[in-house]
């Protein structure tokens, strides 16, 4: 009934008549009959890697060993099937990401609760583990890895280092096996192997209660940045200043895993860290947060992305909250080459920062894209899927300025931004791979030609100046100011050869636009960003 629910809708409601600057290049998805989940993607020569997991044993899946597994598959660069392989035993298997090393080679890093098929030594069995395995550019196995305890171990994340090896990073409840210091409860751990796959040391964070790391980078001094949640008691090795609630936390570790810092974030409620980059001025990270109070300003109800500009000591310098009444969660956080930032989440929302979510059931996700200044203010915003559920979890790759592969999931299509067929069973996913480019970077800055323009400033705040100066031979002049959707804001004839016009702009929106300047029958157009 749901799934005839959905098609009548999407009969007598149409598609939605809006102007976007992201557009879709092209997509394609993957699967069989049953779910089939991707979580991460890498570049690989002209092509891509997608990571995550599978349940299948027919459509594209072919090797199963039975059970749900990881599954790999390889896409040229417009997204057509190369190759596939599953990864597991006949029990729960599946990876989480998928990490470029060195030589062409690929860390595969996720959970295993197997101990037979591609696991071949499995110290800890009827218990999940970290699972860490380097394939070659094919998916052959150069060598495999089971590291945990007997209580058990769930990884989410890692970080290629410096000298070719890997960290893994989440947490444990076991106090034996790969974990030498256990605190209490769950406990934040972090191991190193080298690139030969052998363990070079681990490292836990946390206190007696519980303490979950979901974001790890290795940062330009040699050190690390971890980034996590932690509901304090006492003991262990963490240690800030609380708001209440589970903490969003931050530390800092220097090369030799000594604490340099570790700060709280947040407020009153639970609230965690996500994600994590470095910058050349300090460190962005981007949460979940359901607290309004405390650190926090502009919350929208419901769980907001919060994304926080801190500086190399962890004291804040920016923050921004996102999202609407519905729930938001961030997946990543890339930087373009002016200093803004593309943050990539999913939202349950339709109101607040959010706007054109294709769902008519609140309690499925968009894929949510939001560009953000340099300083943290909103520029633009866009929903990206269909009336299923389409969501994201790592997987990203920044080809250029407004220039993204992604890899997620949907459950029905075609609808919307959907336009492959949906293989598995109604309301289970495919694999969905798309390519989407932002149609407003790049644009001329109105050389000299026909026409010269000088905006000012840009991005701008209560007004814009434009210096215009015209071609000798001049006919119908004309300067526009146009929104993303292509409304004219403003128009105004030009008729002498030089000069300036201001166009107020404290009443509009923050967000893109595009001025043109027209002249003898040709023009050039340039983007302003409004703050």
């Amino acid at each position: 009934m749901k799934k005839l629910f959905i098609i009548l809708l999407w009969i007598i409601g149409g598609s939605p008549l809006m102007c976007q600057t992201w557009q879709l290049e092209w997509q394609n998805c993957f699967g069989g009959s049953d779910e089939d989940y991707a979580s991460d993607i890498a570049s690989c020569g002209n092509g891509y890697l997608l990571a995550g997991r599978t349940e299948s044993n027919d459509g594209d899946i072919t090797n199963s060993h039975g059970g749900r597994e990881g599954w790999v598959v390889r896409i040229d660069n417009t997204g057509n099937l190369q190759w596939q392989r599953p990864f597991g035993g006949s029990s729960d298997d599946f990876w989480i990401r998928i990490i470029p090393a060195p030589n062409n080679q690929y860390y595969l890093l996720g959970i295993s609760n197997s101990s037979n098929g591609d696991i071949d030594y499995d110290p800890y069995p009827l218990s999940p583990d970290y699972w860490i395995v380097k394939t070659d550019s094919s998916g052959n196995i150069l060598w495999s890895k089971i590291l945990g305890g007997t209580g058990g171990e769930w990884l989410t994340n890692g970080v290629v280092t410096t000298d070719g090896g890997i960290v893994a990073i989440g947490y444990t409840n076991s106090d034996d096996g790969d974990i030498s210091n256990y605190y209490g409860a769950y406990d934040m751990w972090m191991v190193k192997l080298n690139a030969q796959g052998e363990k070079q040391w681990d490292f836990t964070l946390g206190n007696e209660y519980y303490d979950y790391a979901w974001a790890i980078i290795q940062t330009s001094d040699g050190g690390f940045l971890v980034g996590g949640t932690s509901k304090f008691t006492q003991g262990g090795n963490l240690s800030c200043n609380l708001h209440g609630g589970a903490e969003a936390v931050v530390v800092k570790l220097d090369s030799l895993r000594n604490i340099e810092w570790s700060q709280c974030y947040g407020g009153s409620l639970d609230d965690i860290t996500n994600r994590l980059i470095e910058t050349n001025d300090g460190y962005v990270f981007a949460g979940t947060i359901w607290s309004g109070d405390g650190d926090v300003t502009s919350y929208h109800g419901g769980g907001d992305i919060w994304v926080v500009k801190i500086d190399f000591d962890g004291s804040i310098v920016w923050q921004k909250c996102l999202g609407g009444t519905g729930y938001e969660t961030p997946t990543n956080i890339c930087v373009e080459s002016d200093g803004s930032y593309v943050v990539f989440g999913i939202t349950q929302s339709n109101n607040g920062d959010v706007s054109g979510n294709h769902n008519i059931d609140p309690t499925i996700y968009d894929i949510w894209m939001v560009r953000l200044s340099s300083g943290g203010e909103f520029v633009s915003q866009q929903c990206i899927g269909g009336i299923g559920d389409e969501q994201l979890e790592f997987g990203v790759v920044q080809k250029g300025d407004g220039d993204y592969v992604i890899a997620g999931q949907m459950n029905w299509g075609p609808t919307y931004d959907v336009s492959c067929t949906h293989q598995s069973v109604p309301l289970e996913s495919d694999y969905w791979v798309f390519e989407i480019k932002d149609t407003a970077v790049g644009l001329s800055e109105l050389p000299a030609g026909n026409g010269k323009l000088e905006v000012r400033p840009n991005p701008a705040d209560d007004r814009v100046v434009l210096s215009y100066t015209l071609p000798a031979a001049k006919e119908g002049a004309l300067l526009t100011l146009t929104d993303v959707q292509g409304r004219r804001i403003k128009a105004v004839e030009l008729h002498e050869m030089q000069g300036e016009e201001v166009f107020d702009t404290h009443n509009l929106r923050p967000g893109i636009y595009f001025y043109t300047l027209t002249c003898n029958g040709l023009s050039r157009s340039g983007k302003l960003v409004v703050e």
